[in-house]
This record gives C-alpha cells, sequence and structure tokens, in this order.
C-alpha cells in the first residue's frame, strides 16, 4: 500500500509540475516553460533533453526502460510549448516522436 501511494504522489507531482510548464507557457514566457521542462526531463528520467535528439528511438526506449510513457507526455507538452512559440515545424518532429514512445 505504501509503494502504490509514493507512486500516486510522483504521478500526481509528474503532472502538476507538467501543468505548471504548460501554464509559463501560456503566459508567453516559453523559455521559462522550456527550461522547466527541460529539468523535469533529468529530475524524472535521468536523461538531458538535449541528449533526446541525438539518439535513435531503439537506443532512446533502451535508456528510458518503462518510463517511455512519461517521456511521451514531456515531449507532447514540449510540443504544446513549442506550437505557443510560433515552431509549428518542430512542435510536430516533437509530436512524431511522442507518437513512436507510445507504441
Amino acid at each position: 500500500m505504501q509503494k502504490q501511494d509514493y507512486l500516486e504522489r510522483l504521478i500526481a507531482q509528474f503532472a502538476e509540475a507538467i501543468g505548471r510548464a504548460l501554464g509559463i507557457a501560456k503566459s508567453g514566457q516559453t523559455s521559462e516553460a522550456q527550461a522547466e521542462l527541460d529539468a523535469l526531463w533529468t529530475r524524472s528520467l535521468g536523461l538531458r533533453r538535449s541528449d533526446v535528439d541525438r539518439l535513435d528511438l531503439s537506443t532512446l526506449r533502451a535508456l528510458l526502460g518503462g518510463k517511455h510513457k512519461a517521456a511521451a507526455m514531456l515531449l507532447d507538452a514540449e510540443a504544446d510549448v513549442r506550437e505557443s512559440a510560433g515552431d509549428a515545424a518542430t512542435a510536430s518532429r516533437i509530436r512524431a516522436l511522442a507518437g513512436a514512445l507510445k507504441v
């Protein structure tokens, strides 16, 4: 029971952090929102966001292990931030990667 409570708290904190970043982006501070998401990559997934673009999908999946769905959530949030910043092309590329991780 304690383990489940702990996991539920972690999931809630993760979702709250993503929500905060999206709120920051909606207020027009997209670079600050991106910095929040980048920090969440490191804290929650043990990877720097900048390293993700250097990895092929199979290597990324191997490094993420069971955390691939959380990574997809972060990528979707980043795509929202990029769209808020007017960068639709990058947002589309990031969404495609998120979709590949969800499978």
